[in-house]
C-alpha cells in the first residue's frame, strides 16, 4: 500500500470530493475563532451582550438555509435561548461510567418555507459538563425550562447545535 502523500493528487482530490459530498448539508463554524480568543475568561465564546432568541425562531430560519445567510447571520453572535430540555445529549465518546449531564437537547416544530411544520433538535453542548451531585444537575433535568448561552456551532438537516453553553441562572 502507497502512503497518502504518494497518492497522486488527482486521486486524492476525488477522495476529498467524495467525502465532503457524501456530507453535504453539513455546515460547520469555519470562522470560529481559535479557542481562547473569542470572549471572557478565555472562552471561545464572542464577547457582548447575548442576543436573545427562541428555539422555534432559530430553527424556522435555518430549516431551508440552503445558501447559509441565515447561518451566517447567527454564526459568531453569543446567543442566549430559552426551552424545554427533551432529553441529554450524550457524547459518542463517552467514557464508561461517566453519569455527568453534557448536553440537553431542544425539540422544536418550525414551518419550512412551504409551510409543512417540521421538527428539529437544538443541542446545547455544555461548555463544562454537570455531575449528577452538582445542584446545577437538578436544574437540567429532562422536562425543565432552561435558559442557555452558547455559540452555533454547526446545524445539518433538522439538528442545529450550539457549543460552548452555558447555564444560565
Amino acid at each position: 500500500m502507497r502512503p497518502l502523500n504518494a497518492l497522486p493528487a488527482v486521486a486524492l482530490s476525488a477522495v476529498i470530493v467524495i467525502t465532503f459530498t457524501a456530507c453535504g448539508g453539513v455546515r460547520i463554524n469555519s470562522t470560529a475563532p481559535p479557542l481562547g480568543t473569542g470572549g471572557p475568561s478565555g472562552s471561545p465564546l464572542p464577547p457582548g451582550p447575548p442576543v436573545v432568541v427562541s428555539p422555534e425562531k432559530l430553527a424556522e430560519e435555518l430549516v431551508d438555509d440552503k445558501d447559509f445567510e441565515a447561518f451566517t447571520r447567527w454564526t459568531n453572535k453569543l446567543l442566549q435561548v430559552e426551552g424545554v430540555i427533551r432529553e441529554h445529549s450524550i457524547p459518542s465518546n463517552l467514557a464508561p461510567g461517566d453519569r455527568r449531564i453534557h448536553g440537553v437537547v431542544f425539540k422544536v416544530v418550525a414551518p419550512d418555507k412551504r409551510g409543512t411544520k417540521v421538527e428539529r433538535q437544538l443541542y446545547c453542548h455544555l461548555e463544562t459538563p454537570v455531575p449528577p451531585e452538582d445542584p446545577k444537575a437538578a436544574k437540567l433535568a429532562v422536562g425543565k425550562t432552561v435558559t442557555v448561552r452558547g455559540k452555533l456551532t454547526s446545524q445539518s438537516g433538522r439538528f442545529i447545535s450550539l457549543g460552548y453553553c452555558t447555564l444560565v441562572e
